[in-house]
């Protein structure tokens, strides 16, 4: 993890102007400027949420602590232009997304799903009782397999909308698309998903689409 993480805390001044996620004008300010401390304490608060959001979009990869730290440097460069037209947490979530995109545009970039890279956190699973844990990791494993074969936007667009929860629009804003192709993306991925899981043999008995139509 960046050296960033783990710097001490930024000295700030009281400040009445938040964000949506409640950082301070001022903590924002410090990061446009390339302040250590401010770029420490932003990222030691915002590093699990975008943690999750790589696991959901990637899977449990060997590559989830790179991407990490791919986005996180590419918040340190972008930083100085960010407007604060959206909370510092939405802006470093379409970092996250970016890159995650990249990573699974790229067969070169893809290693064998590794699940011992699961920890704390991290994994959806992490606190299933003990005697499902087993099930769940192997439930896991085998829809991120079927997920890998998807479009890498289609996969992403479905991952955030339906396992994030995330409103269509918002999906759309952070994969720098319009709404329609958004719900089109989508409904598409969760087609060709739930087709490929309904033939593999190692899904029957398990698998059944819970989920209603795309809105």
């Amino acid at each position: 993890m960046s050296a960033l993480v783990h710097s001490s805390h930024v000295q700030q001044k009281p400040e009445s102007t938040r964000d949506s996620e409640g950082h301070p004008a001022a903590l924002i300010d410090g990061c446009r400027r390339g302040e250590r401390a401010a770029l420490a304490q932003l990222f030691r608060v915002e590093t699990p949420f975008l943690e999750r959001v790589l696991f959901r979009i990637v899977g449990p990869s060997s590559d989830l602590e790179d991407l990490l730290q791919v986005t996180l440097e590419h918040a340190v460069r972008a930083f100085p232009a960010f407007r604060g037209e959206a909370s510092a947490r939405t802006w470093l979530t379409r970092i996250a997304v970016r890159t995650a995109l990249h990573h699974i545009k790229h067969p070169a970039q893809k290693r064998r799903v590794s699940l011992s890279v699961i920890e704390g956190g991290r994994s959806p699973i992490s606190n299933s009782r003990p005697q499902h844990e087993a099930e769940a990791r192997s439930r896991l494993r085998l829809v991120y397999e079927h997920l890998a074969e998807l479009d890498a936007k289609q996969r992403t667009a479905f991952v955030l909308f339906q396992v994030e929860g995330r409103p269509m629009d918002e999906v759309a804003a952070l994969m720098d698309s319009n709404l329609s192709t958004t719900k089109s993306r989508v409904m598409w991925a969760r087609r060709k998903l739930f087709a490929r899981l309904g033939r593999d043999p190692r899904t029957r008995g398990w698998l059944t689409e819970s989920a209603g139509e795309v809105p």
